[in-house]
Formats: structure tokens, C-alpha cells, sequence
């Protein structure tokens, strides 16, 4: 009888689970599960945890190849974004892009990683206008 097989632990990907985050003389974790977005500043990533943020020493290449791809998506060389708390991606035929987030936070969107999130929503990209919005579940509109 065959099986599929499973590759072991130690050879499938790890993906980070929260984030150390130092405030002052304290240390504390973030589970990468209530960042809202993450944005780059340099050699540094800034956490957009609720109403509040953290700064971290790490480039977004770094942090970007550390998250689940199913959880998480660059949308900028500046930004990555969180898709469960994505409420719409506004993409015009003219003007900017943006994510508009559930708190009403727009996150810029580049022309160069459109396609990766016309290919997520399985669009062709011949439309003229697109207003993906998610629903309350937090996954695309097929």
C-alpha cells in the first residue's frame, strides 16, 4: 500500500512564530500572528502591532523569508502585509495602489509586486479596476 510520504521536521521550512521584541529594560514576545503590517526603516522593520509599534533590528528581506507565505505578503519593498487583517486591496487603473487594512490603515502597494497579488485573488490582470475585499474570515474572494 502506498503512502505519501512526509518529508521529516528537520527538512520542511520553519516559519517564525513571534517576533522578541526589547521596550526598555523589559523583553516581551509578539506572535507573528497579531502583526498587522511590517514596515521597512532602514536596516530596521517597524512591527504595526494594533495601536502600537516596535522597532526591530533586521532587514525585511530577512524578516520576509522568515514569515509563512500563507499568512503574510510583501506588497512593497517597503511593506509587508498581515492578510488576515486585510479588508481590501484598491488596485485603480490610474493612481495609486494601496491595502486597506481591517483598522482602516493603508499600506502602499507597488506596481512590481501587483501580479503576485493579482495571482493570489486569480485574476488575470485584464481588468480595469479591482476592489478585492475580503470577508470577515480573513481569506480572498474567489
Amino acid at each position: 500500500m502506498d503512502r505519501p510520504t512526509v518529508p521529516p521536521a528537520e527538512t520542511q521550512p520553519k516559519c517564525l512564530q513571534r517576533f522578541v521584541v526589547k521596550l526598555d529594560a523589559r523583553v516581551f514576545a509578539v506572535p507573528v500572528e497579531q502583526v498587522d503590517w511590517i514596515e521597512s526603516a532602514a536596516n530596521y522593520v517597524r512591527l504595526h502591532v494594533g495601536l502600537s509599534n516596535h522597532l526591530l533590528r533586521a532587514t525585511m528581506t530577512t524578516v520576509e523569508a522568515s514569515l509563512d507565505p500563507r499568512l503574510f505578503m510583501r506588497v512593497h519593498r517597503n511593506a509587508i502585509v498581515n492578510l488576515s487583517r486585510v479588508q481590501q486591496f484598491h488596485m485603480p487603473a490610474r493612481g495609486s495602489m494601496s491595502v486597506v487594512l481591517r483598522d482602516g490603515s493603508r499600506v502602499p502597494l507597488s506596481r512590481g509586486y501587483q501580479p503576485s497579488v493579482r495571482k493570489m485573488l486569480g485574476q488575470s490582470g485584464r481588468e480595469k479596476e479591482v476592489l478585492a475585499t475580503f470577508p470577515s474570515t480573513g481569506h480572498p474572494v474567489s
